[in-house]
């Protein structure tokens, strides 16, 4: 059983995030890497695309020829789609979820994902009944992360001024920075450069079943 002391980046911003918790506090997650395992080959993807390492993927299919990026909106579309099919539920996400919403929590997703992709692959890993395709936002219902814009969409509709946002990335943390909300990074190793946007780091979210209890 995990500790508190396992996963504490700030002792008492993880006390803060326990009781927000217990008192019904939302959740907001980021898709891909957080509640699936890691499967997307982002590297790969840009190489097929005739795209440089650094080039973000959003902007690729906003800026530069429209014929060009709207070809490469398609690629990265139909690449989304064959990896909904095939997502499998990342270690601990099922009884975190269901203990949350045991708890009172609305829980949410922020994804640069396409909304559909997003509710397919919710599907796929068998989490339709935990969280509601209304509090589901893709990159074309809100600006990308790391912009705050999706994470205070959901928290003006659930009327409260902060969430916990949970996410692999740093644009997932900063997103959640930006909105003022509590940030939780779930990866296989914690990343010292992040450190000023994560309050708490877990390896993965059963983890945080056991800690938060």
């Amino acid at each position: 059983m995990a500790s508190p002391s396992d996963i504490v980046v700030h002792q008492a911003l993880f006390e803060e995030i326990r009781t927000f918790t217990r008192n019904g506090g939302p959740w907001i997650f980021d898709l891909d890497g957080t509640l699936t395992r890691p499967q997307h080959d982002f590297e790969a993807l840009r190489l097929r695309l005739g795209l440089s390492p650094d080039v973000c993927l959003v902007n690729a299919m906003e800026t530069g020829p429209e014929e060009r990026a709207r070809w490469i909106a398609e690629e990265i579309a139909t690449w989304e789609w064959d990896l909904s099919l095939q997502a499998s539920i990342a270690p601990g996400v099922k009884p975190l979820l269901q203990w949350l919403t045991g708890q009172g929590s609305n829980l949410g997703i922020v994804t640069r994902n396409l909304r559909p992709v997003a509710l397919q692959t919710l599907e796929t890993i068998g989490l339709t009944d935990l969280i509601p395709a209304s509090w589901v936002l893709g990159r074309e219902e809100a600006q990308a992360k790391p912009s705050p814009d999706g994470i205070r969409w959901l928290l003006r509709q659930w009327g409260v001024s902060r969430a916990v946002m949970v996410g692999d990335y740093i644009h997932d943390l900063e997103a959640g920075r930006n909105a003022g909300a509590y940030t939780i990074h779930v990866g296989p190793a914690r990343r010292d450069e992040w450190a000023e946007y994560t309050d708490l780091y877990v390896r993965e979210l059963t983890q945080l079943v056991s800690a938060l209890r």
